[in-house]
């Protein structure tokens, strides 16, 4: 299961194997996609990756936050994400031990396909 996740937990995030869905609370797609990625995550905590983080970030909510936090400052975090974020749902994974330039080490955009989502973070953190 995923947990919601703060500014700060994000910073965290990004030195960890960390899967995190940045989505919007209004967005149609997001509540459809939701369910997608908690299935998938439950399955490879279960499985592959049981010590990867999944989490999620209300990213309206929390943006003003992300820019200010640590991780905004003194990388280019902060524009990393900004070019990643194109749309609503946005899956973001990071990769232990990689730098944080640039970030995210990898987007998913593929649509709310649960088989296409778990596919692309299986293959992210078997490189």
């Amino acid at each position: 299961m995923s947990r919601l996740i703060s500014p700060t937990a994000l910073e965290q995030a990004v030195d960890s194997n960390a899967v995190v869905l940045v989505y919007a609370d209004w967005c149609g797609h997001c509540r459809t996609f939701k369910p997608i990625f908690e299935e998938v995550a439950q399955e490879l905590k279960r499985g592959a990756l049981p010590r990867a983080h999944f989490c999620k970030m209300d990213w309206p909510k929390h943006e003003a936050e992300v820019q200010k936090s640590a991780i905004g400052k003194g990388t280019h975090f902060a524009e990393g994400i900004h070019e990643a974020i194109k749309e609503f749902p946005t899956t973001l994974l990071f990769r232990r031990g990689e730098d944080r330039v640039p970030l995210p080490h990898e987007v998913y955009d593929g649509g709310a396909d649960r088989d296409a989502l778990k596919g692309a973070i299986e293959a992210f953190f078997a490189a």
